[in-house]
């Protein structure tokens, strides 16, 4: 079991134990609190939570901010976004527990608030009505809590990001501090700040601060008090976002979604004040917002691992004790102006990391098993395996990599490498041999989208031309694969920025981006992505975008320091992820699964020290760190 896995499955447990002991644990909190929270509200609209065990005394909430349209999350706030409203106090009982507003927007929409406050909470009940001839803009409100007392800040510090530390979200089964939440989104039209948009929002119409890539389980947020004693969360059903601002605050942000004429919605929220005590905080949350638990809690399990995941695979690695010898651990160094080299393998590989398993065999069964569990923790369905030709050490190691396949549920298809003799033919008679071989294997990896065919990448297509191409991937070339056995889903890699007419004319079913390194090439720099996956529905074609946790090859290629992608703590992977997934596409390439000579693998790596060399390693994080955040990136995917 993996470490994130047992930390979901702690997660989860508790929230079931803590639903049984609920009202245990709100005795307790109501004890701590005295039965102490009331209410005030001063023009122009904020609301004012009192207590004597809050940090401060008090909580102030900017209620509302402001009510907004939709296209808001890169427009002008004042000139687009904001609908102007006047909020006015109508009845605060005597014992200031209860206290009914009415907010009056500029197009004419009544806003009702009936609040609540308890011993340990605050309730609110909205009703909204439009009672005009015209269908209202009014999207969604935000109720800014303002935290900088209750977290232990200086409400007038020039950090403003000082008590993220204290703040959380849910994600991927886990509570969350905001300072360990990546990838942390930089780029708005309004800076700095977090935006999580809530499941089925349109990522147009969420307040203009950086929107990050994550989907939160659920629609709960909050932070711990200066001595982590205290919790503050709220939510909101329905909501717009979860919102982290500048004014050291935290949002649930309501949503109203438009009012047609005459029509009337119903809103409701909670704040949340009490002991530290998460698991009573989520068996309350659970109680309160059944919705949420449905629409996005989620009960962790082991990973399913998708087949939209395809992890590039390299079955070139030998050793003495399984082979007779090392086999590309030993890997020549790529000298200039100096006499060759190689690395004897062993505890001196052609690596600057070094894999947990040692210099392994991939002949070994006990490895592949190993790979295969490593795999599905990271929830990946497909490996793509490099393959150097007919009768080489990567087709020898075929058999044994589809036996454990078969055994385990993952599916396989193939990475055609630049084998001598490499053209287009050639590449039919490959492709005629591999489906020969393994066609009738249920690991055979086929797209039954498109008509069950395996799939084939093709590394450095362009260096074949595309009339070559054309007569094996047309449906007229003279010796065409179309609609005969051979028949397969063939996908050139995308390398220049113009590759449009060498993809069309060559007649592949798509394209992929390989390259671990932003900016080596046009399609791997994940900036064009966006025009590259839009040509390729355009043209109904595969696009397959590729991440990589990081790229480093300086101990085979010395002089290649400049394509070094430093893995930065995980950002950089999570950044690529984000980048993919923003294009909703139908596969994603894993760059890779075990590429150790590139510094490009997921495997596990461990610390290692040998006479004159240090090998990288991925320290703080834990060595199957990449497996793990690959299954939660695969897990967003699903979403999709």
């Amino acid at each position: 079991m993996t470490a994130s896995l047992t930390s979901a499955l702690g997660f989860w447990m508790l929230v079931m134990l803590a639903a049984g002991a609920a009202t245990t644990a709100a005795q307790t909190a109501s004890r701590s609190f005295s039965d102490s929270l009331t209410l005030a509200f001063e023009s122009p609209h904020w609301l004012t939570i009192r207590g004597s065990p809050l940090p401060g005394g008090e909580i102030r909430v900017n209620y509302l901010e402001a009510y907004c349209r939709a296209g808001s999350t890169d427009a002008d706030w004042v000139r687009h976004t904001v609908i102007p409203h006047r909020a006015g106090l109508i009845a605060l009982s005597e014992d200031r527990r209860s206290l009914q507003l009415r907010d009056t927007l500029a197009d004419g929409v009544i806003v009702e608030h009936t609040i609540t406050a308890k011993a340990d909470e605050v309730g609110f009940q909205l009703r909204a009505h439009n009672p005009g001839p015209a269908r209202s803009e009014a999207h969604w409100a935000q109720p800014c809590v303002r935290l900088a007392a209750f977290t232990g800040f200086d409400p007038q510090g020039s950090d403003l990001d000082d008590y993220l530390p204290k703040c959380f979200i849910f994600l991927d089964g886990r509570l969350t501090r905001l300072s360990e939440v990546r990838p942390w989104a930089k780029e708005a039209r309004y800076i700095p700040g977090q935006v999580w948009a809530a499941p089925g929002v349109p990522r147009s119409d969420v307040n203009p601060r950086p929107l990050s890539a994550l989907q939160p389980d659920h629609g709960l947020i909050g932070a711990f008090s200066g001595d982590e004693t205290l919790i503050f969360a709220t939510a909101w059903e329905p909501y717009q976002e979860l919102f982290q601002g500048v004014a050291r605050c935290l949002h649930s942000d309501l949503r109203l979604g438009g009012l047609q004429p005459g029509e009337t919605k119903t809103i409701r929220g909670k704040i949340y004040l009490m002991t530290n005590d998460v698991p009573a905080l989520l068996a309350r949350y659970a109680r309160d917002f059944p919705e949420h638990q449905s629409g996005g809690t989620r009960v962790p399990t082991e990973p399913t691992p998708s087949t939209r995941a395809v992890a590039f695979y390299y079955p070139w690695y030998g050793n003495p004790e399984t082979d007779g010898r090392f086999a590309n651990w030993n890997h020549a160094v790529a000298v200039r102006n100096e006499p060759p080299r190689a690395f004897p393998g062993g505890d001196d590989i052609g690596a600057n990391f070094y894999p947990a398993l040692g210099s392994y065999s991939v002949n070994d069964p006990k490895v592949l098993r190993e790979h295969a569990r490593q795999l599905r923790q990271a929830g990946v369905g497909v490996l793509c395996a490099s393959w150097w030709g007919k009768d080489t050490f990567t087709d020898r190691a075929l058999p044994g990599l589809f036996k454990v396949a078969e055994e385990t549920g993952l599916k396989i298809n193939f990475h055609l490498e630049p084998f001598p003799g490499r053209n287009a033919q050639t590449t039919r008679d490959a492709i005629g041999y591999l489906i020969g071989m393994f066609g009738g294997s249920p690991a055979l990896h086929r797209l039954p989208e498109r008509g069950n065919r395996p799939v084939f990448f093709v590394y450095d297509s362009y260096l074949t031309p595309a009339t070559n191409w054309a007569t094996v991937l047309q449906k007229d070339g003279r010796q065409t694969l179309r609609g005969t056995d051979w028949d397969a889903v063939v996908i050139g890699l995308w390398v220049k920025e113009k590759e449009q007419d060498f993809m069309l004319r060559g007649g592949f079913d798509g394209f992929y981006t390989y390259f671990a390194t932003d900016g080596f090439t046009y399609g791997s720099t994940f900036k064009n992505w966006p025009r590259l996956a839009q040509w390729a529905r355009e043209q109904q074609m595969l696009f397959v975008p590729c991440v990589a946790p990081g790229y480093i090859d300086t101990r085979i290629r010395p002089w290649n320091g400049i394509n070094t992608r430093d893995r930065e703590g995980g950002d950089y992977y999570d950044r690529m992820w984000s980048a993919a997934l923003g294009l909703s596409p139908e596969l994603v390439g894993i760059t890779s699964f075990n590429e150790w000579h590139e510094g490009t693998q997921i495997e596990p790596a461990v610390p290692k020290q040998i006479p004159g060399f240090t090998y990288l390693d991925y320290r703080p994080l834990p060595s199957d760190y990449y497996l793990d955040r690959t299954a939660y990136w695969i897990g967003r995917m699903k979403h999709q």
